[in-house]
């Protein structure tokens, strides 16, 4: 579903403070488990694609739960972790030990006077479990930015692709900079391929499935992905 924010302004502000502290203590009990994942976008020049994954613990009739998610404000930041063709950052992040799973994203774009954000068509479900005393890693969370030109020529955020894949060397080598008390480490990256998501991939595209319109990436399946809209 497409929707249209007149307000772009007090959005952005909002997203701006997503990401902040790369160690957060969300639960500070003494059987605290940690989770460490990565958000960036990819792209040359860098392409600042804003989006949210959303997660929740299982069985919780609370509806307790976080997000991971990157924006303008982080990547451009001083807690930027790696600047290039991929952007972003790594966050450890403290939480109550049991289930939990990602289960929605939303990406945010935008066209002259508003911004645009397309949520999942319908719920999924990526599992990880924390544990005591453990960490567990659940991968790198990225957006490549989709473009098209308007009738005047220029281009405008149109949605983006979601890559969620494994870099556990690079990021817990941040995560152990950012916390050295980081708990022993389990890595549990899902295959998202799986789920049948137009908008989800477990790679990054390569170059042949990219095509390139006034030097803005485009790709092949875009129109896949528009389905989300």
């Amino acid at each position: 579903m497409q929707k249209y924010l007149v307000c772009a302004a007090i959005v952005l502000l909002a997203l701006a403070g997503c990401v902040s502290n790369p160690v957060e203590r969300s639960y500070k009990g003494p059987d605290a488990g940690a989770l460490v994942f990565s958000a960036e976008s990819i792209g040359e020049p860098i392409q600042l694609v804003r989006f949210q994954f959303f997660y929740r613990k299982v069985v919780d009739s609370s509806g307790r739960g976080g997000g991971i998610s990157n924006s303008s404000g982080t990547l451009d930041g001083p807690d930027t972790d790696f600047i290039g063709h991929e952007t972003g950052q790594v966050t450890v992040r403290y939480l109550e030990p049991g289930n939990y799973d990602v289960y929605a994203y939303k990406i945010y774009g935008a066209i002259t006077g508003a911004t645009v954000t397309w949520d999942s068509e319908r719920q999924f479900s990526i599992p990880f479990s924390v544990s005591q005393g453990k960490t567990t890693y659940i991968g790198d969370f990225a957006g490549i930015e989709l473009t098209r030109d308007d009738v005047l020529g220029l281009p405008y955020t149109s949605g983006a692709i979601l890559v969620v894949s494994d870099k556990h060397d690079r990021d817990l080598a941040f995560a152990q900079k950012h916390d050295p008390g980081l708990f022993p480490v389990t890595i549990a990256v899902s295959d998202v391929s799986r789920l049948g998501d137009p908008c989800l991939r477990s790679r990054e595209p390569s170059n042949s499935e990219l095509l390139h319109n006034h030097h803005h990436a485009i790709l092949n399946l875009a129109s896949e992905c528009s389905a989300a809209e």
